[in-house]
């Protein structure tokens, strides 16, 4: 009983880094459109 526990407690824990991990991609991927864009719009106001 005590194995098939730790196993649910594992793939429980699996599950939260996986969504965090797509989370943490998508932020990042979010700070770069906007670092870029913010780039661009300095670049055309030169």
């Amino acid at each position: 009983m005590r194995c098939i526990q730790r196993q649910i407690e594992f793939q429980n824990v699996n599950a939260r880094f996986a969504q965090n991990a797509e989370l943490t991609s998508l932020s990042v991927f979010y700070y770069e459109l906007a670092v870029s864009l913010l780039f661009l719009t300095a670049i055309a106001l030169l």
